[in-house]
């Protein structure tokens, strides 16, 4: 199954690059891809509860990194200033820090009362 839906989408990007399907594809397809992953991750958060706090992770560091250019965005819309919108995509840098660092903190044991050895 997977390798038809992979072999379908290396046929669909090959006509785009040579120009063979309308431009204006693109764009519903994009949008069609990002409403699917989210359907599948909200089936993944609800069917697998073991997952959820990775999921939580994800989620927590995609909005870190999506909700400053989204708004940067908007106010370049309606202010005269195209570098406000680019200027935030330097958030998505924050995307994979803030979501190792959680996942980091999640997997660290608690060592604040262990018991000590004494130096020899």
């Amino acid at each position: 199954m997977w390798v038809l839906f992979y072999s379908g989408s290396l046929v669909l990007a090959a006509l785009q690059w040579a120009n063979l399907i309308p431009a204006g594809l693109a764009y519903p397809a994009f949008v069609v891809a990002i409403v699917g992953s989210v359907v599948l991750l909200g089936m993944h958060y609800a069917t697998q509860p073991a997952s959820r706090s990775a999921l939580r992770s994800l989620a927590f560091g995609v909005s870190i990194g999506l909700l400053p250019a989204a708004i940067l965005a908007v106010m370049s819309s309606f202010y005269d200033t195209p570098l406000l919108g680019r200027a935030g995509l330097i958030f998505l840098i924050l995307v994979p820090l803030v979501t190792s660092a959680q996942r980091t903190a999640v997997s660290l044991p608690n060592t604040c009362c262990a018991p000590t050895r004494p130096f020899r």
